[in-house]
């Protein structure tokens, strides 16, 4: 994929995060440094993006192995 710079709306559909969330972790140091790009612009590279997201734990299934081996 082509580097690009992602506008905050952008990163909040890519990693489902809400604005607020996004803002919190960057201010904890949890979340890719954003880049300015103009006077009042930011926006997010999209590899660090895509990192950040490929960093990130898998969530728990809802079923139980076991669950699966009896149907």
């Amino acid at each position: 994929m082509a580097l690009s710079v992602l506008s905050l709306e952008e990163t909040s559909r890519r990693t489902g995060l809400c604005k607020s969330s996004i803002r919190r972790l960057e201010s904890r140091g949890e979340f890719v440094r954003r880049i300015k790009i103009s006077q009042g612009r930011i926006g997010f590279r999209s590899d660090q993006i895509e990192a950040w997201i490929k960093s990130r734990p898998l969530g728990k299934s809802h079923c139980n192995a076991n669950d699966v081996m009896r149907k």
